[in-house]
């Protein structure tokens, strides 16, 4: 799993799962995302999201 920090819709095509959204209080223009993506998904998602400029926040690893 891994949240990241957008501010625009992103469409996460079907190389992981959103599970949940939430605005940040503080800049409600941004949204924080959180996502399951499968480990041999990983480098393909955090290269697209690069690509997008879209910040990854934290990746979970349990």
């Amino acid at each position: 799993m891994l949240t990241v920090i957008a501010d625009k819709a992103v469409d996460y095509h079907g190389t992981c799962t959103v599970i949940f959204k939430q605005p940040i209080t503080t800049k409600p223009w941004l949204t924080r995302t959180a996502l399951v993506v499968k480990v041999k998904d990983l480098p393909v998602i955090i290269n697209w999201l690069q690509r997008e400029k879209i910040t990854i926040e934290h990746i979970f690893d349990y």
